[in-house]
This record gives C-alpha cells, structure tokens and sequence, in this order.
C-alpha cells in the first residue's frame, strides 16, 4: 500500500482546496487514485457489482482531541468481507505525515485481511500521552463464530512503524456485533458475545476484555464479564497466573485444583468430560452481590463413565467485590435456596 500512502499525503498536502473541509478529502484521494489504479471504483460497489481487490470506501476523520492527527481507512472488497488498512497522519511543520500504520500484506486467503476494521483513539492524559486500539475480524463465509483480533500501540520512534503495547485475540460470536470499542486515557474495554464453554448449550456469554495502560504496561483489569456465570467461563479460560487475582481467599487450594481440571478443556490435549449449568437461570442468587452456578459433569462420547475423582456436580460461589467478580466459593453441596420449590 506505500503507492496509497504517499498519494494520500500528497493529496491532501498539495492538491486538497484550501477551503475544502475533512468530509471533502475522500473524494480528492478517490480521483487521484484513479488516475493511477484500475482497482478504484466504488460506483460499482453502490450498483451492487461486486469486482474482488477493488478500493471501495476511504474515510477521513480528525479524532476527538486530536487536532494534529488524521485517522485514514482505506478498503478493499473481499469475498464475505472485506480488508481494511489503517494509517494516522500527523501534521508536523504544516505538513501531514504517515506517522503509523496496521496494513495486512501478502496473506495467502481472506483470514489474513484485516476485515470489519474498528478502531479508537484515547483521549491524551495530563502529560499528552494517548494510544490507538485497533480490532479487526478475519473474513469467512460460512459461520457466526470468528476471530477477534486486537491491539493497542502508540506512534512509535520510527514512523510508520507503530510501538504496540499489546496484542491479542478471542473467539467472538458476530451474528450481533463484531465487539465494541471503548477508550479513555488510562485504558480500554472491548466487549463482545464469546463462546460459553461450560454449557454450549447457552452457546454465548458477554465477554469484557479490560485493560490498564500504564506508560508501556497493559494489565487485565475488571469487569472480566458481565453476568456471574460468563465470569466463571472466563475465569476457568484464563491461566492459573491470571485466573489467580480473581479469587477470595488467595491461595485456596480448591480453586487452583478445579482450574487445573476445567481450564484442560481449553487446551488442546482436552478432558474426558463435559458439563452443562443445573438451575437456570444459571446464576442463583443465594444474597446480595453473591451467586452459587451449578455444574452438572458428563463424560464424553468416547467414555461410559466419568474419570475417577470427578463428582456428579459441582457448585461455584461468584461474588462481587469492590465492583469485580471474584471466585468466592467450591463445593459439592448446593445451597437450599437454590433447590427449586425454596424460593
């Protein structure tokens, strides 16, 4: 994309009007492109014809608190989907830049694209400092479930290299969004419909993907849901060094043994077991703030019986503590409240 680059800086430097406002920009960029590409022509998309490879849309914006940054997008139409590339042009000495980009380049098919591109800019701290996140879905034409990946970076030293802080990704359920982005200038939240792998049979769970920046340091932090039981499928998905922080009393010998047991299912070598909630809904509240979540254990289709050691039900206290879900609680034994008829 370095031929869309430089025409795109060289766009808006030397041949945007003086007087021609941001939204006027795309258009100046779009003529320009066509002058030297065959693969521009976003008329056709509007009439419905689809023509692979072709730059389909550009958009232009001046972040919120921003004045010297241009968030630019550039994308082009894939088969069920599309690819995005993301540049922030910053204006030094009267004249834009490219000052960081996230492009996807030399990707064998359309799960390398950069597809349903988001991002956000936070707003500057007290010293200036802020950073981007971006979050993107690779493209596939034949279910809900996909990838979502993200990143935090900052303009690095060498532009148009980006510094990132940090990356990640999580399965995400697209059928109602594909996450959404949230910034201030501490940190960020991405919140997205995740896969529910304690029972597939409520299949998705709300899932909060909470961040702390601090200088070049980016650390977990609550909310890790939004409802009791999608907490305790992300607190058996963590590692034991993370899922670790989120239990009362530290050091409870139950907890770690059960997240060794469960959090196998989320590895590739699996367990010989399945488990579904007992009481729906799944959360039962036993008082204020406090939530008992009953597993019932199944072997699996290869198995007649469950291995040895694993009882028929388990049941998990999550608490909410200082506005965070905490594991509070393991046992074998329900809570009367939570029998139906003891209402």
């Amino acid at each position: 994309m370095y031929q869309t680059t430089s025409l795109i800086t060289v766009t808006i430097n030397e041949d945007v009007p003086a007087r021609a406002t941001i939204d006027d920009v795309p258009m100046h960029i779009l003529s320009s492109l066509r002058r030297v590409s065959e693969k521009v022509n976003p008329e056709k998309m509007k009439d419905g014809i689809f023509h692979y490879g072709e730059i389909e849309d550009i958009k232009i914006d001046q972040p919120p608190g921003h004045p010297d940054i241009l968030a630019v997008t550039t994308t082009l139409s894939l088969v069920c989907g599309d690819d995005t590339s993301f540049y922030l042009l910053r204006r030094e000495a009267g004249q834009w830049t490219v000052a960081a980009s996230q492009e996807a380049n030399n990707y064998e098919d359309e799960r390398g694209a950069q597809g349903f591109f988001q991002y956000a800019l936070s707003p500057p701290d007290s010293s200036g400092r802020w950073f981007a996140v971006t979050s993107n879905v690779p493209t596939h034409c034949i279910s809900y479930w996909h990838i979502l990946r993200y990143k935090a970076f900052e303009i690095g030293p060498q532009p148009p290299l980006p510094n990132y802080l940090f990356e990640g990704e999580e399965s995400i359920w697209t059928l109602e969004d594909f996450g959404i982005i949230s910034v201030e200038p501490s940190g960020f939240k991405i919140e997205l419909w995740a896969y529910q792998g304690l029972d597939v049979g409520v299949m998705v769970r709300q899932n909060v993907l909470a961040y702390r920046v601090d200088g070049q340091n980016v650390m977990r932090v609550a909310p890790l849901a939004r409802e009791p039981e999608g907490f305790l499928d992300e607190w058996f998905n963590l590692p034991w060094s993370e899922a670790q922080k989120w239990v009362v009393p530290v050091g409870h010998d139950d907890f770690s043994r059960w997240h060794k047991i469960i959090h196998s299912g989320y590895s590739e070598s699996g367990t010989k077991f399945y488990t579904e909630f007992t009481f729906g809904p799944p959360a039962c509240e036993v008082q204020k703030d406090e939530w008992l979540i009953g597993l019932e254990f199944f072997p699996d289709s290869d198995s007649e019986a469950l291995q040895s050691g694993l009882p028929q039900y388990m049941y998990f206290t999550v608490a909410l503590r200082n506005g965070s879900y905490v594991l509070a609680g393991a046992s074998e034994h329900v809570s009367p409240k939570c029998i139906k008829g003891n209402d």
